[in-house]
């Protein structure tokens, strides 16, 4: 049995070879002789002008955090909305959809729909604490510390 997975084998240990030996070739022989210069960071032929390390604000993280939620449950709810047409259109569109993958004897439409009504409740609930904390109002009081100004200002 597992002489049918030698060709993916080889491909993979070719592949990894094809992929490794340049990097560890070029890493033993090339010269290492740092300067300010080379170290410094490039900014298409210009000067570096402050820090290329920013601080950004903490907003950008949230609406990130609270897309993802969602993004999640688009991926979530795609495939129950097909299946849940399938439930209501009969039990061959089922066994036609999932290709006899589901057992469709012991699950119902009604099941299912009680299941995906859940997960949006605790989602729901969860939109609705962030709101509530304010998590989702861009204009709010943003404060910095002392130390942040100080280099602002110099």
């Amino acid at each position: 049995m597992y002489e049918n997975y030698a060709h993916v084998l080889i491909f993979a240990l070719v592949a990894a070879l094809i992929v490794l030996a340049p990097l560890i070739l070029f890493a033993l022989f090339r010269p290492v002789r740092p300067d300010a210069e080379k170290l410094s960071a490039y900014e298409c032929g210009e000067r570096v002008v402050g820090t290329p390390w920013i601080q950004f604000n903490i907003r950008y993280y949230l609406v990130c955090l609270v897309f993802l939620v969602f993004e999640v449950e688009i991926l979530l709810l795609f495939p129950w909305a097909l299946v849940y047409g399938a439930f209501i259109a009969g039990p061959e569109q089922v066994e036609q959809l999932t290709q006899g993958a589901a057992n469709t004897s012991e699950v119902s439409g009604g099941m299912a729909f009680i299941a995906m009504f859940i997960f949006m409740v605790v989602l729901a609930v969860g939109l609705a604490y962030d709101w509530g904390k304010g998590y989702l109002e861009w204009e709010t009081e943003v404060t910095t510390s002392p130390e942040i100004e100080e280099k602002e200002v110099a």
